[in-house]
Formats: C-alpha cells, structure tokens, sequence
C-alpha cells in the first residue's frame, strides 16, 4: 500500500501515473443492465473517501484491474459515491484511489493495495463489493500513541480494516463494510424496471478466508459446545454461578465457569437440546469505553493463544462518526471486530461496539457450532 503526493496540476499528475487524464475516466455510474450479456459482468457499490476528517469523494477517480493489474474500469467518483459500471467477469481488484486535494496548491493523495479483491460472476448476476471507505491521511493533530494503540490491538488491517502504522500515522486506512440490503434498495431505485435485468449478488472486497493454524474450540467459556443443557447448567452452578431458564431454548449464567480474566455473564443457545452457541457479555457491568477497549485487547491476545491469528479484524466508524477512524475510535465511536471461522462452520467473533449514539458501549465474544457437528442432520 503506497501513498502518493506531488505538487503538480490534476492533469499532468493523472497522465504521469499512467491512469490517463479527467476526459479518460468515465462516470461510476454508467451501468446499463439491460445491455450486459451473460458473458459479461457488472459490479456495484459505495465508495466513501474522506481526508483529515472531510468528505472527499467528488475529487476521486477509482481503479479496477484483473489480478495481473490490467486496467478493468476506471471511474470518476461524484459526491454520492456509487458505482454501478459493466467489467470483465473473474477476479477483480480495487486497486487505487486517486483524489486531488488542497487549495491553492493543488497535489495528488493516491491509496493503493491489492486487499480489496472481490469476484466478478458474470451470468446476469451483478457483484456488489461491499461499502468501502478509505482514509487518506490520518489527522496529525492525533497523537501517535493513539495509532500506536489501534495498530498494538490489531484493530486495524487485514481485509475490511483500517490500515494504521505507529511509526508512519499518514498511512491510507480503507476498510470494507456489508450493507447489501441497503445497497440492493439504491441499485433498485436508480434502475427502476431495469435493475430485473440483473441479479445482485454479495462478493465482497477482501482477502479469501482460510481456516485458523488451531483446532476449533471443544468449549467456550467453560462450556462444552455440543453438550446437554443439564451437563452446562452443572457446569454454571457447580462454579459457584445463578443459572435462569430464559425462552426460545435460551439460558443464562451469571458468570463463566472458565475465568476469562474480565467481568462477564453468559447466555446459551440450545439445538436440540445441546448447547449451539454461548454468548459472553464483557459488558454487563456497565464499564466504560477505555475499560472495554482494554477487555478487548486482554481478550483478543488470550483468543489468539488458543485459536491462532485473528483471520478476519473490521474496523469502522459509527454512522454518527465522520471524524476518521482514529478519532471516532478515541471517542468510542467505531465498531471493531475479529473473528475466527473453520470449515466445519465452528466460529468465534469478538466484537467491541461503541453502542447508539448517547447510549452504552458494548463488548461481547461468541462462540458459534453448526448443528451437524451436534450430531443432527
């Protein structure tokens, strides 16, 4: 991932990048569904650029390339940030963002990677890569040690994520969140009976999944996953802890019988009568956000000592939030999470949610197993 300045005029800057001049990028929005063959592809999305805190999109131009970095698409962003545009099919990537910035002295801030790869099916399907963001620069008024903290926790990198360096706090960050219902209701809207041409499907941008270095958890919190109900109920008293019958094959224990070293309660879901999923609530003491972002970094370090490295780290600001990820993380108000999946559909998600607005923050880790591996069909 690179950045790029140069105190040149737009033109000149785009033609020496080689990304061609304004008169060679086309509108983000120039998709005709009726006219895409099966043979051809189409994607959709929303791409929000912001700089120090401001909206910048209208002044960005996007490209798209096959995985050798040959040129697909490239695009002129306006201030809504949609792209509805036809590319060849296969794999595809996101590969730069390009703005120009400034006043007076006009310069070039340029995102580049290649974490932001999504599939492009073709087959009257239309791929919606997810609603990017991507902040160019971190504002320098935010002190280093506040990346120092967000790059230590890993709260940010990998696919989805703000990209963060202690050492160089001017570093693009992008990440990728999924919003496709909403996304489907704009691509609707704008094409009317046209959209019927083309179905929407999810391929979002990011690095492909792969299966954790560790063994799925045989228990969570103390609880044996695949279990009897009776055997965590045993469980949950003999430790000393409240246990309450809630609904819908739902209990609760007022503490974890494996101490997690940090505050908690938990709730257990039963299939058929063994237990599927436990929920642990990091929160239910109604501890602050910095008490919570320390929960957070205390669990991730002990999940990663028993599961291996995080596959999967999203990091975004709150819709109430357009400050940068930084600084809305500094106010608690992000949502960051890291999970873990394996191919047998075992999961564990950890999430830390900075909560709605003028309500509570939230820390909550939970364990998830297919029903198949209980033993039902």
């Amino acid at each position: 991932m690179t950045q790029r300045y140069s105190f040149m005029s737009r033109f000149p800057v785009i033609c020496a990048l080689g990304l061609g001049s304004i008169a060679c990028a086309s509108p983000a929005a120039n998709l005709r569904p009726r006219e895409i063959n099966r043979e051809q592809g189409a994607v959709f999305g929303h791409i929000k650029v912001v700089n120090k805190g401001q909206e910048v999109t209208q002044d960005c131009y996007v490209e798209l390339t096959d995985e050798v970095q040959r040129r697909k698409a490239y695009m002129s962003l306006d201030d809504t940030g949609w792209v509805f545009t036809a590319v060849n099919r296969g794999p595809t990537c996101l590969s730069r963002v390009i703005c120009t910035l400034g006043g007076f002295a006009r310069y070039n801030a340029e995102y580049s990677g290649r974490d932001l790869r999504f599939n492009v099916p073709g087959d009257g399907k239309i791929a919606y890569f997810g609603n990017v963001w991507v902040d160019l620069r971190s504002d320098r008024e935010d002190s280093a040690a506040g990346a120092a903290l967000l790059g230590a926790m890993g709260l940010v990198g990998g696919i989805a994520s703000a990209l963060i360096s202690s050492n160089e706090v001017d570093n693009p960050q992008a990440g990728v969140v999924n919003l496709f219902d909403e996304a489907v209701g704009v691509y609707g809207n704008r094409y009317g009976e046209q959209a019927r041409a083309l179905e929407p499907v999810i391929s979002l941008a990011g690095k492909p999944m792969a299966s954790p270095s560790r063994p799925p958890p045989a228990s969570a919190a103390g609880f044996a996953l695949g279990k009897d109900v009776a055997a965590a109920e045993a469980r949950c008293t003999g430790a000393g802890f409240r246990w309450h019958e809630l609904d819908d094959g739902r209990f609760s224990c007022s503490g974890a019988p494996t101490d997690l070293g940090v505050p908690a309660t938990v709730e257990l879901t039963a299939c058929a009568e063994a237990v599927c999923k436990v929920e642990v609530n990091a929160s239910a003491d109604g501890a602050a956000w910095s008490a919570l972002v320390e929960r957070f970094m205390k669990l991730s370090k002990l999940l990663e000592g028993s599961h291996g490295d995080q596959q999967k780290r999203e990091t975004h600001s709150l819709d109430d939030c357009a400050d940068g990820v930084q600084r809305c993380f500094n106010a608690g108000r992000v949502r960051t999470s890291a999970t873990w999946s394996w191919s047998d559909k075992q999961r564990v998600s950890l999430m830390l949610d900075g909560g709605p607005q003028g309500g509570a923050p939230s820390l909550s880790l939970v364990y998830g197993a297919a029903a198949r591996l209980l033993g039902k069909p």
